[in-house]
């Protein structure tokens, strides 16, 4: 028990720093850099303990408590000059997530609707081709 509250203050140092970044009105490459890395260890602890338990964990708690999907998705919007990389990572990050899982996650809807938002921003994208391979990856989770 104690390992997962150390897990879950961790997530908590990540989503920090995430939302330090998010907070910003101008972003760089170095801001998009930081931003997928801490999120890419969030989504990482969180596909750790879904692939470790039958059942909703704090971790995952945390994730829908904060929408932090969500808000990484509707953040994204707002970077038309880095929106392929972003879309590019965010999709990658559900694959590894959905393919770990143990249990259905897409019954979240915290989890459902920024997988579903990001799958409809995904078909208007104009580099499809650098997407298009994990599109298809995720749908047939």
């Amino acid at each position: 028990m104690e390992f997962m509250m150390i897990m879950e203050e961790v997530l908590r140092q990540h989503w920090k720093q995430i939302q330090q970044v998010l907070q910003k009105s101008f972003v760089n490459q170095d801001d998009i850099s930081c931003v997928t890395s801490h999120f890419q260890h969030a989504v990482t602890l969180l596909t750790n303990e879904v692939a470790s338990q039958d059942r909703p964990g704090p971790i995952l708690l945390y994730f829908i408590s904060e929408s932090i999907l969500d808000t990484f998705f509707v953040w994204s919007l707002s970077c038309p000059e880095y929106a392929v990389e972003l879309k590019y990572h965010q999709l990658r990050c559900f694959e590894f997530l959905l393919s770990r899982s143990q249990f259905e996650l897409l019954f979240h809807k915290q989890i459902f609707k920024p997988l579903l938002n990001l799958l409809r921003s995904c078909e208007t994208s104009s580099s499809l081709e650098l997407i298009e391979k994990h599109m298809i990856v995720v749908l047939n989770q």
